[in-house]
């Protein structure tokens, strides 16, 4: 899109804890990429502004849910922050990565069909959603592999083929139907059809 800054990606959401942002500050320094950070809660870190954007994050505050649709379409990449899994964050902060997808994933996916980079353990949820769908990339904190794996992504050919499966999916993850799909589903006693099962086969089963 013109206009838009090629190297310079979006994060939407709270981080669990500060370590994940040090992490982060630490994995862009140097890339020569950074993100804008879209913070529901800008009060959920105790770095303060100055701090956060030394690393290459710049604090941008909240955004609408009416207003993100255009925001995202702003940018070229979304970056996922994550847990290493490593033993080291809290029990419950590991237990949120591994187990709990980022409801803002979908989101990017089917509204602006973003190439997305997942930092931490290719354990978490984030990481195997992204990886399932081929979607982008998968890295631990390391500033060389972020870079790396951002070049690769962003490579016109491999950011086009990103975005025209992001697109292919778009449908599958809007809410539309779905209320229907609960009502018929739960007046037969059983899924009204298999939209969900074709969408995630059990691993190893997608075509």
């Amino acid at each position: 899109n013109e206009g838009v800054d090629p190297r310079r990606g979006i994060l939407i959401g709270n981080m669990w804890g500060t370590r994940w942002l040090d992490m982060l500050r630490d994995a862009l320094r140097g890339t020569g990429y950074s993100v804008d950070w879209y913070c529901n809660n800008p009060n959920s870190t105790e770095l303060e502004r100055a701090q956060i954007e030394s690393g290459g994050v710049r604090a941008m505050g909240t955004v609408s849910d009416a207003s993100l649709p255009g925001v995202l379409n702003s940018y070229r990449f979304a970056v996922v922050p994550s847990d290493p899994l490593d033993g080291k964050s809290l029990p419950a902060v590991r237990a949120i990565a591994e187990l709990s997808l980022p409801s803002r994933i979908p989101t990017m996916l089917a509204e602006a069909h973003l190439p997305v980079l997942v930092l931490g353990s290719p354990k978490t949820a984030a990481a195997r959603f992204v990886e399932r769908f081929n979607l982008g990339a998968v890295v631990p904190y390391d500033a060389v592999t972020v870079k790396s794996a951002l070049d690769r992504i962003l490579t016109p050919e491999n950011e086009m083929h990103i975005r025209k499966r992001a697109a292919s999916l778009a449908d599958s993850f809007s809410a539309k139907g779905a209320a229907d799909w609960i009502w018929r589903s739960l007046e037969g006693g059983h899924p009204s059809d298999l939209r969900f099962e074709e969408l995630m086969p059990p691993e190893g089963e997608l075509s």
